[in-house]
């Protein structure tokens, strides 16, 4: 892969043609050192994008995607207005040193099965009239979680008087309720109806970037 590798293109069918066309196949992708891919997949997909790779799509309907996103590759998880969809899932999500920009004009809701390791998610904001900040983007919500795995939700601090604290707070609030992690919720013991307390195994923390705000959730 180099730079000025790319694909344009859907991974919209997963099987052969003719009388017998056979089992469904699974797409391999390994993008490396800038590489870029614009499109969606709807099958099975094993994704690797690593040293400044870039995705602009998302998956379509499909719960069979396991990625790996690391060393300063960016996902947007996106439709481009080709699309009603509102969420993409990932099977299985595996982070070091990305990004996922979550404010495309056409954002998607991200939701993982299965989370491991760290990556940062980056959001836009506008300013509304009365001043108040509001977070612009798709939720990402973490079903479950491997121990030590981190998340990082950033926005940057353009018209945000950093200094206003009940405004900082305001802002690092909105931006705490874009990460979902339903593994943390308790469930119940069918047997006993005793609670079985759930995950406690991602860390979320909220930042205004080039301010001096930092919290946690």
């Amino acid at each position: 892969n180099t730079a000025d590798s790319y694909w344009y293109g859907d991974y919209s069918a997963g099987s052969g043609w003719g009388v017998t066309p056979g089992d469904y196949g699974v797409l391999n992708l390994f993008m490396g050192n800038g590489a870029e891919w614009k499109g969606y997949t709807a099958y099975a997909t094993n994704l690797v994008m690593d040293s400044g790779a870039t995705w602009y799509g998302y998956s379509h309907n499909n719960e069979n995607l396991i990625m790996s996103l690391k060393n300063e590759a960016m996902w947007t998880p996106t439709t481009a207005g080709t699309s009603t969809l509102t969420d993409s899932k990932v099977r299985e999500f595996t982070g070091d040193a990305g990004y996922i920009y979550m404010s495309d004009d056409n954002a998607v809701n991200v939701t993982v099965g299965k989370f491991d390791g760290n990556t940062t998610l980056l959001y836009d904001h506008e300013i509304a009239e009365d001043g108040t900040v509001n977070i612009v983007g798709g939720n990402f919500t973490v079903q479950s979680a491997e121990a030590g795995s981190k998340v990082t939700l950033i926005t940057d601090n353009e018209g945000i008087d950093v200094t206003d604290r009940e405004l900082a707070n305001q802002v690092l609030d909105d931006m705490a309720g874009k990460l979902f992690y339903t593994g943390y919720i308790n469930g119940v013991n069918e047997e006993d109806g005793s609670v079985v307390e759930g995950e406690r195994n991602l860390f979320g923390t909220v930042k205004i970037a080039e301010g001096l705000t930092t919290a946690s959730v």
